[in-house]
């Protein structure tokens, strides 16, 4: 093999690695948005089936043309997902909010809530980033032997949680 041909055989290695470089970021663009699309249409199918439910009389299980007492368990639908949890925000008359926060397995976090009206499913709206303070992180508190020390750790993304260790 040839010098001129060994330099084309490592340029087509170094163009094939930036490929992949480029590549990964898109990807895992279209699959953050893969995951918005998909909780977004479940968030939809739930307030469809929430306006049945709402036009449904109550003598057949329904809320007789009100959306108060309703719950994802009167159209049996399950709490959460491997991608979000559900949760009706609030349910009163002829207004309903249901909110669909990511799972925390995810690479990124959203939330996504619509208001559901009698005659309108409504829009959905996403709010991208970390909007409830979730996340995970770890915090380490340190303390010597013979006296008292202060130590910080974030748990479970709720917060900053201190406190002092002491030593014994």
């Amino acid at each position: 093999m040839g010098t001129s041909q060994f330099m084309l055989v490592v340029l087509g290695c170094i163009i094939v690695v930036i490929a992949v470089a480029v590549a990964i970021p898109y990807f895992m663009s279209y699959q953050e948005e893969a995951n918005i699309d998909e909780v977004t249409n479940e968030l939809n199918d739930i307030s469809s089936a929430a306006r049945g439910w709402y036009l449904k009389p109550s003598s057949m299980g329904g809320g007789n043309h009100s959306f108060t007492g309703f719950t994802l368990a009167s159209i049996l639908h399950p709490d959460s997902t491997e991608l979000a949890s559900y949760s009706v925000i609030y349910a009163d008359g002829d207004s309903l909010a249901l909110e669909a926060v990511s799972s925390p397995s995810l690479t990124s976090a959203f939330t996504v809530d619509v208001n559901v009206r009698p005659n309108s499913s409504g829009t959905c709206h996403v709010t991208r980033g970390n909007p409830k303070g979730q996340g995970n992180g770890n915090g380490n508190g340190n303390g010597n032997r013979n006296g008292n020390g202060n130590g910080k750790g974030n748990g479970n993304g709720n917060g900053n949680v201190e406190g002092n260790a002491e030593g014994g």
